[in-house]
């Protein structure tokens, strides 16, 4: 979020190096020359070069430091802890990884797997959590942790597919699974956001606005949803959202549950004595869209589904889970409308349907299959 101060600066950070040259002319001795040129003139004129580049530069920006808005970095860290807000460190992405090997091979923890590298990329590696001595059945499954924090540890399926050093009697592996998904630090727009969301919306006496600042507390929750006496008196319902707009695993929804009410009813959480939490997963719903597109000349279908495709996704990721009831077709019509190169499009349909599509009260959209035809 970016908040811009300029309007409200006080005079003297506004005065250019001319401001404060002229000021300075103006002040000097009446036997003074104050000619271009002159001992006065030249003296002057670098040192108002630096009192303006000083007030407009450091000290404004000392300004924006001390204001939430506009405050980055540490000092942000500074404002968010003042009002008991921290900003979410990151976490490294766990996998399940399958392994194919002679019977009695030792896996020892601390054993480093990794995914191919390749010129433009170095491969991602993690590290063995258990040590395991392969059975009979010649499969073992452990687990292994990015030795890396953050999202660059979310692998696709079967990309984490060699050990580092070779061990006897493997005969291959693959990651199958990804149980913790890498959660990269908090950014300061999404960290900002929480500030100003419990300076607007303060939570008090474990309300609505308490359970949702609670669960965005956890790492890797992005949304959430709080329904409360969802199955009686005293029963809350947290739906949450994972960052990068997924379903959440079932560790992370295991995670939000434990920080806040790990006993139910106990109070030994967050949640108050008496209080029974539910925490699930929302539940991702794929937007399937199929579209016929005129287009203009020189333009290429497979590009334009690739721009539509980003341009969907991004759309999708941006609508906020507690407020979005339904995918409106037409907006997507206005969304197809803005791709490069499209002049008019007909035959839209939205998972196989001309209407809107509903989202049930758990349903985040997805981007799904994309079947677009030139006419």
């Amino acid at each position: 979020m970016t908040i811009s101060i300029d309007n409200y600066l006080p005079d003297y950070l506004k005065e250019t190096s001319e401001d404060v040259l002229k000021r300075a002319i103006s002040n000097a001795p009446s036997n003074i020359n104050t000619m271009e040129g002159d001992i006065f003139w030249n003296s002057v004129k670098p040192f108002s070069e630096e009192i303006a580049k000083f007030r407009r530069v450091s000290l404004l920006q000392i300004l924006k430091l001390g204001i939430t808005q506009t405050a980055t970095g540490k000092f942000l860290d500074l404002k968010g802890e003042a009002e008991g807000i921290s900003r979410k460190k990151g976490s490294a992405a766990i996998h399940k990884i399958k392994i194919s090997a002679k019977e009695g091979t030792r896996i020892s923890a601390g054993r480093v797997v990794c995914t191919t590298r390749s010129e433009d990329q170095a491969a991602i590696e993690f590290l063995v959590q258990n040590t395991v001595i392969v059975d009979d059945s010649e499969i073992a499954i452990i687990e292994v942790e990015c030795t890396e924090i953050g999202t660059m540890g979310n692998v696709a399926i079967g990309n984490i597919n060699m050990f580092s050093q070779n061990i006897n009697g493997i005969i291959c592996i693959e990651n199958i699974e990804i149980i913790k998904f890498g959660v990269d630090d908090e950014s300061d727009g999404d960290y900002l956001e929480r500030i100003l969301e419990n300076a607007s919306n303060t939570p008090s006496s474990a309300n609505d606005a308490h359970y949702e600042k609670w669960a965005k507390e956890c790492t890797g929750v992005s949304e959430c949803k709080v329904i409360p006496q969802w199955d009686g008196d005293g029963t809350v319902k947290i739906i949450i959202v994972a960052d990068g707009h997924k379903a959440a695993t079932k560790e992370l929804v295991n995670e939000v549950n434990n920080y806040i009410d790990p006993y139910p009813k106990m109070g030994k959480g967050q949640a108050p004595i008496g209080a029974e939490l539910t925490v699930v997963s929302c539940i991702e719903k794929a937007i399937n869209i199929k579209v016929k597109l005129q287009l203009s000349d020189g333009y290429i279908l497979n590009i334009c589904k690739e721009k539509f495709g980003v341009m969907l996704d991004t759309e999708l990721k941006e609508m906020p889970f507690k407020t979005t009831k339904y995918i409106s077709i037409a907006q997507l019509g206005r969304l197809i409308l803005d791709i490069p190169g499209v002049i008019d499009y007909t035959d839209l349909y939205l998972n196989e349907s001309v209407s809107n599509c509903i989202l049930a009260e758990d349903e985040i959209a997805i981007k799904g299959i994309l079947e677009l035809e030139a006419i």
